[in-house]
């Protein structure tokens, strides 16, 4: 069996875990407000749907979202577009950029009741 596309593999983990799009929205938000800037992301359900029929790529930012919360390796998404704008964030993937590093915890998958990621580091 061919392995999934990086957009069928977002939506697989997805569902695994029994998460509805705006169930996984909550859960990004959540990792960014203990783990990220702090910010209000500029994702709803409508961007993961766009992402997970591949209507969108997945920029570095949400990838290192995805992976943190889903589990799923950054470099399934990353492009090399996205790859030589890495240390930009772009206003539409975000409304505030990263500062600083800082080290991800676990996220609880209720669905499986148990951990998705181990601890990672984003870039500064």
């Amino acid at each position: 069996m061919a392995p999934l596309d990086p957009h069928d593999e977002l939506r697989q983990a997805r569902l695994r875990r029994g998460w509805s799009r705006p169930e996984l929205v909550v859960r990004l938000q959540r990792w960014e407000t203990e783990h990220g800037s702090g910010r209000e992301l500029a994702v709803d359900r409508n961007s993961l749907y766009r992402w997970e029929t591949g209507r969108r790529g997945v920029s570095e930012f949400y990838a290192i979202r995805f992976e943190a919360v889903l589990g799923i390796p950054r470099d399934r998404f990353i492009d090399g577009r996205s790859r030589r704008h890495a240390g930009r964030v772009d206003h539409q993937d975000s409304v505030g950029a990263i500062g600083g590093a800082a080290t991800a915890s676990p996220i609880p998958d209720g669905a499986l009741g148990r951990t998705t990621t181990a601890p990672m580091e984003l870039p500064s």
